[in-house]
């Protein structure tokens, strides 16, 4: 999925293991899709080329290098990291 910068107002409802985007068009919420389906993972990671990838593509990369692989951060908020 590729956005252009615009005035539009984004939504973004993040999930522990799934997020949702959306955007305000015309004073109406718009649900933005992916092309599986309207939810995307909530998995952060950075390839070799130093490359940030997300959602699905993340998830995916989560498998062969969880050390480069970001998920589940929701349930760290609020707790101390020593």
């Amino acid at each position: 999925m590729q956005l252009e910068l615009s005035d539009d107002i984004v939504g973004i409802d993040f999930g522990t293991s799934t997020s949702r985007l959306a955007i305000m068009d015309a004073e109406v919420p718009t649900l933005l899709e992916t092309e599986r389906g309207q939810t995307i993972p909530s998995f952060v990671a950075i390839d070799d080329e130093k490359k940030i990838l997300v959602g699905q593509v993340a998830n995916y990369h989560a498998i062969g290098y969880p050390a480069d692989s970001f998920f589940n951060i929701k349930t760290f908020v609020g707790e101390e990291i020593s």
